[in-house]
């Protein structure tokens, strides 16, 4: 665990830091994931587990086996959807449970 409050990230040649503040969500991208901020998207050679790793279990749960959200980010749940700024992200049957749970426990609904 660290407390920190960003990580690193290299892309387009460059090291990039992310607050995961401004995090929204992680999603897989062949070989890549793609981290959307609140100001862009970063495309970074990674795998999504090693972002699970990563990523601080307490604000972030992963709703799908390609995506990895930010629960400070939802605006809303509708069905089998997270919804964050413009995006409709699918939860996942097999996720549906952990991330209810989790939600949950931070006073989300």
């Amino acid at each position: 665990t660290q407390n920190k409050e960003y990580f690193f990230v290299k892309t387009n040649r460059k090291t990039v830091k992310v607050a995961y503040a401004d995090l929204l969500f992680v999603q897989s991208f062949g070989a890549y994931v793609k981290l959307y901020t609140q100001d862009n998207v970063l495309v970074t050679l990674q795998t999504l587990s090693f972002m699970e790793e990563l990523l601080p279990a307490s604000d972030f749960i992963k709703i799908h086996r390609s995506s990895i959200i930010n629960c400070n980010h939802i605006q809303e749940i509708q069905d089998q959807q997270v919804i964050i700024e413009q995006h409709r992200l699918p939860i996942s049957r097999r996720m549906k449970k952990s991330f209810s749970k989790l939600i949950q426990q931070k006073g989300i609904i």
